[in-house]
């Protein structure tokens, strides 16, 4: 049983740097943040001093407001934000990179300097599969600016950058590491660049697909999302029980599902509670 488990896998092992739990795995090594982020900024000699991989910002109250998929600070002092971001329908990713740029900005006055002149210069970068701009470009750069004044640069440190990859227009390098992130295998056909920096980064993808610590992570990722597709389609079935009979009462319709499901009454009853407090149509 276990062995067959395994064998259903490798799609996880396997996975591409657009899957935000691979993409925090291999960001994990310095040495690969530094070849991505001197790509996407277009900075070769670029050199971070630290990484950080789910890195928990705090918010006044001292709980913590977001989980940074990916920080690094650099050499000079600039800090860098770099976010797999694959759900773009359903939220609104300005918004969301304009509160991450906050929380950062809030975390470094209660940490650090007491003069705003010694704020460290902040990079917040979100990496996505859609266009979700529609220009048909690789990358879009958003800066501060005068709405009255354009040609006066606005230099407050701040920058945020937003890539994604269904566009093929922008530096060669820099496409080919977009669609190496969406397709992680080097004889991509759309990765044409054969960089230092994306070959350098392939040894390291290969190193942590090869990895124990990985494989563990891939198991779990598997369990968790066999979970949580099973519990949808109970959801699902749960509604249709409410919507066919009308049926309000949660013991009658944890006994029709745990027809359906095979399940016993205590769990069937679990699931439909957990429905109910979604939805708020039966008691």
């Amino acid at each position: 049983m276990e062995e067959e488990k395994l064998n259903n896998v490798p799609k996880v092992i396997n996975a591409n740097l657009c899957d935000s739990e691979f993409f925090g795995a291999v960001m994990k090594s310095r040495e690969a943040y530094e070849c991505v982020l001197s790509i996407l900024m277009d900075e070769p000699e670029l050199k971070l001093k630290s990484v950080r991989v789910e890195d928990p910002i705090y918010n006044e109250e001292g709980q913590r407001a977001v989980r940074l998929d990916t920080y690094a600070l650099e050499v000079v002092d600039r800090q860098f934000n770099t976010e797999m971001q694959n759900d773009t329908a359903h939220d609104d990713i300005m918004k969301r990179s304009r509160y991450y740029q906050s929380l950062m900005d809030s975390h470094i006055l209660k940490a650090g300097p007491k003069r705003y002149k010694d704020m460290r210069d902040t990079v917040i970068i979100f990496i996505t599969q859609k266009d979700i701009f529609g220009k048909d470009i690789a990358e879009y750069v958003c800066r501060p600016e005068f709405e009255s004044h354009s040609d006066i640069a606005v230099s407050d440190g701040t920058k945020r950058i937003f890539f994604n990859m269904e566009s093929l227009n922008g530096r060669e390098e820099l496409v080919s590491l977009l669609q190496y992130m969406k397709k992680t295998d080097i004889n991509n056909p759309y990765v044409t660049s054969r960089d230092e920096r994306i070959l350098k980064l392939d040894t390291i993808v290969n190193e942590v697909r090869q990895s124990t610590e990985w494989e563990e992570n891939s198991m779990s990722i598997y369990v968790r999302s066999r979970e949580e597709g099973r519990q949808e389609i109970i959801m699902r079935i749960i509604n249709n029980i409410v919507n066919r009979s009308d049926e309000t009462d949660v013991d009658q319709i944890a006994d029709q599902l745990q027809v359906i499901m095979k399940i016993d009454h205590q769990t069937a009853k679990s699931y439909v509670e957990t429905y109910n407090n979604k939805n708020l149509q039966i008691r």
